[in-house]
């Protein structure tokens, strides 16, 4: 569900009673996608370090499966950690 596309089996893990409330918040704010992945990758095993280290490869087999190469989901990762890097080195100039 969600931009994220959190399966609802995980509602409880990431905070919700089951996956009917995890719809409906999704359908009423967009930060519950963002707050839902960030609990999600939190509560993840080996997600969060794989974010931390920058191994995008491992997060991208973690999250999307074993098939995530061949979508590039690990060099689309790669790709847009470099770019809100360079946007966020800009705004703290």
């Amino acid at each position: 569900m969600g931009s994220a596309q959190i399966m609802g089996f995980n509602a409880e893990r990431i905070g919700y009673a089951n996956a009917t409330e995890m719809f409906e918040d999704f359908m009423q704010r967009e930060s519950a996608h963002v707050n839902g992945f960030f609990e999600f990758v939190r509560t993840s095993r080996g997600l969060l370090n794989a974010a931390k280290t920058k191994k995008w490869a491992t997060f991208a087999r973690l999250y999307n499966g074993p098939d995530y190469a061949s979508n590039a989901y690990d060099t689309k990762m790669a790709a847009a950690y470099g770019a809100a890097r360079r946007v966020l080195s800009r705004l703290s100039s």
